[in-house]
């Protein structure tokens, strides 16, 4: 009994012995992975602590920078609103400028219109008064040569008084008595809407060789003038020095390749043609004869651009174009 109760005591040891020993070695194995775990999780934590710092550093950073460009967005604001105040007061100051000088403007332009109305009285005027020497000088011409007259001036020598009148175009007679001689001049035109008329008497004595005789011719010369565009020809001088072309547009025209051509008595002709050459708006141009021409004017080779009985003077485009012209027809009778 006590050899069995020995045994089993033996075997109890034993056995306890064993489950001592694995309980110790797993119980090591298990404190043996909490320490490795404990450690681990000791870097983590100073790692995870190191990256709050530095998120914390970072984020001081970046507050300080806000800060910074709140005071930036601020000034920015302020010089913002003050130039937006500053553009509001010039935009005030521009309307204001721009409105004066609408007005002025508007006053120059009257003005203007004002002064080419004038410019325009005194030019038809001028061509008038032209017209009457013209017309005074042809009479002189034809009492001195008295080529063709005595026949005439016998026949109104012997009567008492003899009237003659004549008309052209629907503007212009001629009224004579034997105490003179009396002309009408007019000028006028196709679809040209200013016209003149002129009227003048002259009282020629012409000596005969025994006796003073009186002798009497009269002159009608009939001018029209067409523009198909901003360039006319305005003026050409009754001795036929220069002719005058007047861009009566509100913008340059360019006058490179245009001709000037002048035909006299269907005969004769002569030319000039224009080289970079440009008209002003409301400005004109002498194209003058050779040697005739003064400081501004165009020049020409011919001595005279002719004259005659039937003048017929026309402005050509480089397409051989009309835009211009200017027919002069004198008709004298005794």
């Amino acid at each position: 009994m006590a050899n069995a109760i020995r045994e089993i005591q033996q075997e109890y040891d034993s056995k306890m012995d064993t489950i001592k020993g694995e309980l110790e070695t797993y119980y090591n194995v298990k404190v043996q992975e909490f320490k490795t775990n404990s450690t681990r999780q000791n870097m983590e934590v100073v790692h995870v602590k190191e990256e709050n710092k530095r998120i914390k550093d970072m984020l001081s950073d970046v507050r300080n920078k806000l800060n910074d460009l709140d005071a930036q967005y601020a000034s920015l604001k302020a010089r913002y609103d003050s130039m937006l105040d500053e553009y509001e007061m010039a935009k005030r100051e521009w309307d204001q400028e721009r409105d004066r000088l609408e007005r002025n403007n508007s006053e120059l332009h009257a003005q203007l219109e004002s002064c080419l109305a004038e410019m325009q009285s005194i030019m038809d005027t001028k061509l008038s008064l032209e017209l009457e020497i013209a017309a005074y000088r042809k009479l002189l011409e034809g009492e001195e040569s008295r080529v063709g007259l005595r026949s005439a001036v016998e026949s109104i020598m012997s009567s008492d008084s003899m009237h003659m009148s004549g008309g052209g175009g629907g503007g212009g007679g001629m009224e004579m008595s034997r105490t003179g001689a009396s002309f009408t001049a007019h000028i006028g035109g196709g679809s040209s809407s200013d016209s003149s008329m002129i009227s003048a008497t002259a009282y020629l004595p012409v000596e005969a060789s025994q006796s003073m005789m009186k002798g009497e011719m009269s002159a009608k010369t009939t001018f029209q003038r067409s523009a198909k565009g901003n360039v006319s020809i305005c003026e050409i001088d009754p001795q036929s020095k220069f002719i005058k072309l007047e861009n009566t547009g509100r913008k340059d025209e360019n006058l490179n390749g245009y001709k000037i051509m002048r035909k006299v008595d269907g005969g004769k002709e002569f030319a000039y043609t224009f080289h970079n050459f440009t008209l002003k708006p409301g400005a004109t141009i002498k194209v003058c004869s050779h040697k005739e021409g003064k400081f501004g004017d165009l020049e020409c080779d011919h001595t005279s651009w002719g004259s005659g009985m039937n003048v017929v003077t026309t402005l050509l485009n480089e397409k051989d174009e009309e835009r211009a012209s200017h027919n002069q027809r004198t008709v004298y009778s005794a």
